[in-house]
């Protein structure tokens, strides 16, 4: 069919719409419809001015309601669509609804919001009136639907995971009122007095990675998919219950973490779980993060991890078997040499103590050898109170008992060295039975040192696990750089907006950047910071190798309320070098400038790659909606890296000109000019990699 009659047709299906309306026709109505496109309702509009939806329900005519409905099926009406206030057909139907409620036909907004949320669930019911983005509509869908607040708890928690998942919006007024709700009903049933607690036993590790596998075996059924549309409340608080749990199985206390968990590397992955939670609870402040880390790949490292604690647990409880079959066996070796030995003890001291004395050790005997404990505290007694009477022999029997006790370390080493090659340090492993056999029981002892000591575990790694941990690691890496970049950077810019005169301010400015730069170069564990290789090559080309370890040491000052070397800081001085300061850290700031562009053009490119590997269009529109309605990315990058070619340009000015003066022929000012020709170099490789990324268009693709 050629332009002109596509068009002809268009027209001829706009006057019969505009007639069906007026005549009330429901079955021509639903006739021309099928015939329609959105091009038809589009030139409706520019015609008549409104659309037909709006046409049908401005009037508030109960005789319309068939009319909507079937405008509603069709597909090419939405009533979502906004008019030229800005308000959806519901929320324009509200405030007239207000206006005109005496004369016009009683229950029309009732029977419009049942028609809208016609066959959807009450989560979803929710979730439309919600879009609608009026507080008094939302209020008549409330007294419309009469939830108990049990049901209406779920289903607006349910609604707004789903709005924030792709970034809505919510009025001021509606989103308080929706919190508002939530929070009564939170206060009033999901608060009280906390009586559970972290476990107190030496196996606890094995409870937490029940719960995560119990999580992730509902997470793998209903959300291991390709799909970012699918997250829900339900998602995120196993998602969070998983976190949690993995963070106690991390670490031991809170200075201890469990060695036998190294290989999953379980920070980087609660590091991601967090990220992600946030960018749903709290989407407007950390939309960049949601270019990193997203549902498919979270959901990647969650399976990998849960597999992992599978078998992990599986292989530790048989090791924990096998050692408390060798800790057995070690003192049924023994036990006989140690018994010859108390004999001999017994009757050294008959022949020198008094018979009470006597006694007691003997039932001492008696009660260890009936309750199965270890002798070796029972010897040392004896062997010290024979000491008082016999010295040189009791040292005799001293020397045989340590005798015994190295035999039964080597004994241990040997067995752990072929019977359990897990272990990575048997002869710790054996001093630490010997030591716990004195005051604690075969089983506890065998449960300890599973849970703590250090297990060779990569063999349980598949090669598909391999792959999805060093995803993982990259992941985190680019989670922490961006993170801490975007702070930097963040800092810098409230400087430069402080005004000097505000001495106390600017001065407070100043230390929050001294301290924010010192935690970037700490690069401690326990903080997302600059990785050690990027930070070196930074600092060899363009920083002073010295710069690092004053930042670190200033950082170290401010943090602590009362250190030493902050109260030994003159006050004149301090005020006198934060004056200048600014001046001073211009290379330091467009140094991190320049980091952080290249982080976010990497984050950036990692994201077109996953792009690349979506399997269907259908995930591949998912991750766009989920992601953003803008490259986020694009224009900070031009941004910021325009800050760092005119800071360069402006240095390289000034070199020229300098360089007319007799100083311009020294040596020193030769490597200056060296010196800068490198750095110039670093620019113009990432100025080249920027203008690669150009062709990359977000929005020409999340369009198609």
């Amino acid at each position: 069919m050629s332009g002109g009659e596509t068009k002809h047709g268009d027209i001829l299906c706009i006057g019969e719409i505009f007639e069906s309306i007026a005549g009330k026709d429901e079955q021509t109505l639903a006739r021309t419809l099928e015939r329609s496109s959105i091009k038809t309702m589009l030139l409706f509009e520019s015609v008549y001015g409104i659309s037909p939806l709006l046409h049908c329900a401005r009037t508030g005519d109960m005789s319309h309601l068939g009319l909507v409905r079937c405008l509603l099926r069709s597909g090419l009406c939405d009533s979502e669509t906004v008019d030229s206030k800005g308000r959806t057909v519901l929320a324009g139907l509200v405030g007239a609804h207000a206006q005109t409620e005496r004369t016009a036909a009683a229950g029309f907004l009732e029977r419009m919001i049942e028609i809208v949320i016609e066959g959807a669930d009450d989560s979803t019911a929710c979730y439309r009136m919600l879009k609608h983005n009026s507080l008094p509509l939302f209020k008549a869908f409330l007294s419309l639907k009469q939830y108990d607040e049990g049901r209406l708890f779920e289903c607006l928690t349910c609604a707004l995971t789903k709005l924030r998942v792709k970034l809505f919006i919510l009025a001021m007024d509606l989103e308080l009122f929706v919190l508002g709700i939530l929070a009564d009903y939170e206060f009033r049933h999901l608060s009280g007095k906390w009586t559970g607690g972290r476990g107190t036993t030496v196996d606890e590790w094995k409870a937490q990675a029940g719960v995560v596998i119990d999580c992730w075996s509902v997470i793998g059924k209903r959300y291991d998919n390709a799909s970012c549309n699918d997250i829900d409340n339900r998602l995120l608080h196993r998602l969070l219950v998983i976190h949690n749990h993995l963070y106690f199985l991390h670490y031991q206390n809170q200075n201890h973490q469990r060695k036998f968990l190294e290989h999953l590397r379980l920070h980087e992955a609660i590091f991601c779980l967090a990220v992600f939670w946030n960018t749903l609870t709290d989407p407007p402040n950390i939309v960049i993060y949601r270019f990193s880390v997203n549902k498919r790949i979270l959901m990647e490292f969650v399976r990998m991890i849960a597999f992992q604690l599978v078998k992990v647990k599986c292989f530790l409880e048989q090791t924990e078997q096998k050692l408390r079959e060798i800790i057995g066996e070690c003192e049924s070796t023994i036990v006989h040499k140690k018994e010859s030995l108390i004999a001999e003890l017994m009757e050294k001291m008959r022949m020198s103590c008094k018979v009470t004395i006597c006694q007691q050790y003997e039932a001492k005997w008696i009660a260890i050898g009936s309750s199965n404990q270890n002798p070796d505290t029972l010897i040392i007694e004896m062997i010290k109170r024979i000491r008082k009477e016999d010295h040189e022999w009791a040292n005799s029997k001293a020397h045989e008992l340590k005798a015994l006790q190295q035999m039964q370390k080597q004994w241990l080493i040997e067995q752990f060295e072929g019977r359990l090659k897990c272990i990575k340090q048997p002869q710790n492993v054996a001093d630490r039975i010997l030591a716990e056999l004195k005051r604690n029981p075969v089983d506890r002892i065998a449960a300890s040192i599973v849970a703590s000591e250090s297990f060779d575990l990569e063999h349980l790694m598949r090669g598909k696990d391999r792959r999805t941990r060093r995803k993982l690691i990259k992941c985190y890496g680019q989670l922490r750089q961006l993170y801490s970049l975007h702070k930097i950077y963040i800092v810098f810019s409230h400087v430069s907006r402080v005004q000097p005169a505000n001495v106390e301010t600017f001065q407070d400015c100043l230390k929050r950047t001294v301290m924010t730069l010192g935690e970037m170069l700490k690069n401690t564990k326990s903080t997302p910071n600059m990785p050690n290789g990027r930070l070196k090559q930074a600092v060899g080309c363009m920083i002073t190798r010295r710069f690092a370890d004053i930042v670190i040491s200033l950082r170290n000052s401010y943090a602590r309320p009362f250190a030493l070397s902050q109260l030994l800081i003159d006050a004149n001085l301090e005020r006198r070098v934060y004056s200048s300061l600014p001046q001073q850290t211009v290379v330091i700031r467009m140094v991190m400038n320049l980091l952080f562009v290249v982080v976010m053009s990497e984050v950036r490119r990692s994201f077109y790659g996953m792009l690349m590997r979506c399997g269907s269009l259908d995930a591949l529109r998912s991750l766009l909606i989920y992601t953003s309605k803008q490259d986020v990315f694009f224009t900070p990058i031009q941004t910021v890296f325009g800050q760092v070619t005119q800071y360069f340009a402006n240095v390289k000015g000034l070199l020229e000109e300098l360089s007319k003066y007799p100083f311009g022929n020294t040596v020193e000012f030769t490597k200056i000019q060296e010196q800068f020709q490198i750095q110039c170099g670093i620019v113009e490789e990432v100025k080249a990699m920027i203008a690669a990324d150009k062709e990359l268009d977000y929005e020409s693709l999340r369009q198609k």
